[in-house]
């Protein structure tokens, strides 16, 4: 852990909330003059800057405070624990009824006058910019240069931002809603976990209308090609518009191609087309039992609008089938093969919403989220490697009387992985450090020993506690080379940083 500790994303400093105190710290330098000030929660910064002729500092300076500014509105966007999926599957019906027909899968790009190529889909914007002015108020005036490319900086900022709609969150297979993109290091975007499916093979994003050859395996988006409402033979209820991709599949939001339209596999020998696209568990309403709770599948939003679960059962044929507007093939009682995913009548209830708050004793008086109550088989259990063996998410944290909670959490994607008596620490898919740790049972609570093998804190030593309550692992660590904490908290002026995990699913 960077500095000793695992970092809370959203704060200055490797720890995440270093250098914050409560007086004025100014730091000067013949450039210009930097001063904060924190008082509680709120922290004011003023910056005076001294720049020569040209002004590419400020610049570059500029674009990065506003890439911070759209970081922070989208997980500001991420409190919410509304399901928006209904929101995207009414703007797409919406889209369809005035216009009569389904957005191009990689919107048009006029090329420069000395261009002598067209640009390439990826090189294009996605179909979710056509829907834009139907989702809503806040998505209605952005805007976005068609002429640019979609990673363009005409574009990055717009890029950047989270659309809730697009990003279903409530699957740990999904995971969070940014992503990055190859061949563009060190930019996050924001994501959808939507593809425009395009029909049967790997080449069908490609397939152009009127080809007879490709005419029964076409699904509803292209990337050179408008499907109007009237094409879709099969019925618009049996045909699969949208569907969700898991978390290892998800792409920009804002990106054309291979990012937001795809195929299906059309190999005979193939019997699991449905696999790629499989990225939730199907859950009970209340005490209502079905023949689909517990399974996997996924998330199609119809050519209709309803909102469909995909089981991962579904026969080869039949998922086949829903990909193509005009396959032909017969596609019977519908809602005995994929149920329909009502609205909700109200906002959504999140169960990692925190219980009501408790103070941490030795605060300051500041509310924690308390950790849940130990399980029965756990209580007096001593713990062993087995219990930490894996791939554990960070989805608390706290450090001197700082918080951050789940969705800034999970935003950042911190997970350690345990192997045997050794652990990684990775932030974003990046792997920071690996430790050596010890268990002493003898203690209550159990303490940890890591000894830092490879990272920053190569050589240090950090003391800890630990404890497995409730399916929640808490570790709580004292700065490199210091001390031990005292307690499972992290109050206002304490250098120890307690993290809440969670067992990553596979």
């Amino acid at each position: 852990m960077v500095g000793g500790r695992p970092p809370i994303p959203g704060g200055p400093g490797p720890g995440g909330l270093s250098g914050m105190g409560n007086e004025e710290q100014p730091a000067e330098s013949n450039d210009g003059t930097l001063s904060l000030l924190s008082d509680d929660k709120l922290l004011v910064g003023s910056l005076e800057l001294k720049f020569g002729e040209n002004n590419k500092p400020f610049t570059s300076m500029f674009d990065g405070l506003k890439l911070g500014a759209v970081y922070l509105k989208g997980l500001a966007d991420l409190a919410s624990t509304r399901d928006r999926i209904h929101e995207l599957a009414a703007a797409l019906k919406k889209h369809v009824e005035d216009k009569g027909a389904f957005p191009q899968g990689a919107l048009p790009r006029n090329a420069a006058p000395n261009r002598t190529v067209p640009y390439r889909p990826d090189q294009r914007m996605s179909w979710a910019v056509s829907l834009l002015p139907y989702l809503g108020e806040e998505f209605r005036d952005w805007k976005v240069d068609q002429t640019q490319g979609w990673s363009d900086e005409a574009n990055r900022m717009v890029a950047a931002r989270v659309v809730l709609p697009l990003a279903y969150r409530h699957s740990p297979l999904v995971g969070p809603p940014l992503t990055d993109y190859p061949g563009i290091p060190g930019w996050q975007y924001g994501a959808t976990n939507f593809v425009g499916m395009a029909g049967l093979g790997m080449d069908a994003p490609e397939y152009r209308t009127g080809d007879p050859a490709t005419m029964k395996k076409m699904g509803i988006f292209g990337y050179d090609r408008v499907t109007q409402k009237a094409e879709v033979k099969d019925g618009l209820a049996n045909t699969i518009a949208l569907i969700m991709v898991p978390g290892d599949h998800k792409a920009p939001w804002l990106a054309g191609g291979g990012a937001t339209v795809r195929g299906v596999s059309d190999d005979a020998d193939d019997n699991r087309p449905l696999a790629p696209f499989v990225s939730m568990v199907f859950e009970s309403k209340g005490d209502t039992k079905t023949k689909w709770d517990g399974k996997k599948g996924t998330i199609a939003i119809m050519g209709d609008g309803k909102v469909r679960f995909i089981p991962e059962d579904l026969p080869a044929e039949k998922f086949r089938a829903l990909c193509t507007i005009a396959g032909g093939e017969p596609i019977d009682r519908i809602d005995n093969l994929c149920p329909v995913i009502d609205a909700p009548e109200e906002e959504a209830k999140v169960e990692d919403v925190p219980p009501p708050a408790v103070t941490n004793p030795g605060s300051t008086g500041r509310p924690m989220p308390p950790a849940p109550a130990p399980a029965p088989a756990e209580q007096g259990k001593e713990m062993t490697f087995n219990d930490l063996q894996g791939r554990w998410r960070l989805v608390y944290g706290q450090k001197g009387g700082e918080e951050r909670n789940r969705e800034a959490c999970l935003a950042a994607n911190v997970i350690f992985e345990f192997k045997d008596n050794t652990y990684t620490y990775s932030v974003g898919g990046k792997v920071l450090e690996r430790a050596r740790i010890t268990l002493g049972n003898g203690m209550t609570p159990v303490q940890t020993d890591a000894l830092v093998e490879e990272g920053a804190d190569k050589g240090s030593k950090q003391l800890g506690i630990i404890r497995l309550q409730g399916g929640v692992l808490e570790w709580c660590l004292g700065p490199a080379n210091e001390g031990r904490p005292k307690e499972f908290g992290s109050p206002k002026g304490s250098k120890d940083t307690l993290a809440r995990l969670e067992k990553v699913p596979g």
